[in-house]
C-alpha cells in the first residue's frame, strides 16, 4: 500500500507548493471537489466535509489564485 501512497503524497505536495498563497484553503477546495459528485456550485462545494473552512476563505482563495495567474478575473 505504501508503494502507492508515496507518489500520491509527492503529487499533492507539488500541487500544494505551486500555490503562492492560501495553499491550505485551495487544497481543501481540491479535496472537496474531487470527493463530491453532487455539488452544483462553489457554495455547495464549501459545505463538503473535506472543506474545513468557511465560505469566505474559499472566496478569498479563488480570488488570490486568479490574481496570481494569467487568467483575467471576472467582475
Amino acid at each position: 500500500m505504501s508503494t502507492y501512497l508515496e507518489p500520491l503524497r509527492q503529487f499533492r505536495q507539488a500541487i500544494y507548493a505551486s500555490f503562492p498563497q492560501r495553499r491550505d484553503s485551495i487544497m481543501d477546495l481540491l479535496d472537496a471537489f474531487s470527493s463530491n459528485d453532487r455539488a452544483r456550485s462553489i457554495v455547495e462545494l464549501s459545505l463538503n466535509a473535506c472543506f474545513r473552512r468557511q465560505y469566505s476563505a474559499l472566496y478569498k482563495a479563488i480570488t488570490v489564485a486568479y490574481l496570481e495567474s494569467d487568467y483575467p478575473v471576472c467582475s
